[in-house]
């Protein structure tokens, strides 16, 4: 299986709406693989999982992306440049594999949002008392 249809199922899954899409999706996933050893399949679906999971964060992002410049996330956080974020978050492909966070980056990206968050209230809270 190439990375085309890997990332043509990930394009299905995301499109799923209902937890019946999702099951029949699923349904179709196994029936796509079950001619495949069990290692094969255990392989293939890791790609799909791990593809999944960046896409998903890329979801979780969405709701507070118009409001946070991610050019200052990379530079200030990772020091790194915008472009190289955005390949992350969006899982671009990047010398033939999706670009994905480390864990030592999901921690990094998580202690910048809490800490965006922290100036975000104090702004908030001296705004409302002055």
């Amino acid at each position: 299986m190439s990375a085309k249809d890997y990332f043509s199922d990930l394009e299905k899954y995301k499109a799923c709406k209902t937890p019946e899409e999702k099951a029949e999706f699923e349904k179709y996933l196994f029936e796509k693989h079950s001619n495949l050893s069990a290692d094969e399949a255990m392989e293939n679906l890791q790609v799909i999982s791990d593809r999944i999971d960046e896409l998903t964060i890329k979801q979780k992002l969405e709701p507070i992306l118009p409001y946070i410049s991610l050019s200052t996330v990379a530079k200030e956080y990772f020091g790194k440049s915008r472009n190289w974020l955005y390949q992350k978050v969006n899982g671009n492909i990047v010398n033939g594999k999706p670009a994905k966070f480390t864990d030592a980056e999901l921690d990094t990206l998580k202690f910048a949002i809490k800490d965006i968050e922290k100036k975000l209230q104090i702004a908030s809270s001296s705004i409302l008392m002055g």
